[in-house]
């Protein structure tokens, strides 16, 4: 192992403060299983750190520079009780369905977020052919 490199604790892969050759450094999705069973911790806690190691991954994302053709970060999210389970999930329901999943009894939880380019569609212009009288709301 290099002097400059450290294991992961998680999946006991090698971490390195230098960028690998080839390797987009920009590409860091968020996959990972929470376990909210640790001894000595409380389950509510866990569960707080794990929210809020998700939203400081989205605001970390949010914050870098867009490609040229895109106009924000869109988000793409699974959720499930395990790596094999996890279902599409759309990106604002993602903590609704975490909580659904503790709420269920589970003691851990996987969340995999990727991050992607996205364009705004331009809302649909609002027609205004037939507008109503406005003294027709009140009654005599």
């Amino acid at each position: 192992m290099r002097r400059d490199s450290a294991v992961c604790a998680d999946n006991g892969s090698i971490l390195s403060s230098r960028a690998l050759p080839g390797r987009r450094t920009n590409e860091n999705p968020v996959r990972r299983t929470y376990r909210l069973d640790i001894e000595g911790k409380h389950p509510d806690r866990l569960l707080e750190a794990s929210k809020h190691d998700i939203r400081k991954y989205i605001k970390r994302e949010r914050g870098k520079a867009l490609p040229a053709d895109a106009d924000f970060w869109d988000f793409d999210s699974k959720a499930g009780v395990d790596e094999a389970s996890a279902q599409p999930v759309p990106f604002p329901e993602l903590i609704r369905a975490v909580d659904a999943l503790v709420a269920a009894g589970n003691t851990q939880f996987y969340v995999e977020v990727l991050r992607k380019p996205a364009k705004r569609t331009p809302r649909p212009a609002a027609t205004t052919d037939a507008a109503p009288d406005p003294e027709s709301d009140f009654e005599d």
